[in-house]
């Protein structure tokens, strides 16, 4: 069974072909499984989920981040908040919102905020 590292990895793998082959939407929607995924990896055993569920609620990763990853120093764990809430937001958008501009400049930016997720919480190590 792949651990949350494993899948972190293979969706941001999976982002970048999305952006490769112009699927731009698709892209942010896995650049930000793959930071969620990231997260997951890092809180491990710290945080109880809702019963039933193997990953924290979208909308309180950064608290769980803030509260349960102490080993970042406070610069990078203030990025790596940031870029989850901004992955988050594209994620939205590329989701839910068929009016929403999804171009390549987004897309890469995506890229870049799951990068930072990825290599703050040490996934690519």
């Amino acid at each position: 069974m792949a651990g949350w590292n494993e899948i972190a990895i293979d969706n941001f793998k999976s982002a970048q072909k999305l952006r490769d082959l112009g699927y731009l939407r698709g892209c942010v929607n896995r650049a930000y499984y793959a930071a969620f995924s990231a997260v997951t990896f890092a809180l491990g055993a710290g945080p109880a989920y809702r019963p039933g569920r193997q990953t924290p609620d979208h909308k309180l990763v950064t608290v769980l981040l803030e509260q349960h990853v102490q080993s970042l120093p406070r610069w990078q764990l203030i990025a790596v908040k940031a870029a989850v809430r901004r992955l988050y937001s594209a994620r939205i958008d590329a989701d839910y919102r068929s009016n929403a501009r999804i171009d390549r400049a987004i897309a890469c930016g995506a890229l870049r905020d799951c990068w930072v997720v990825l290599d703050g919480l040490e996934v690519l190590k």
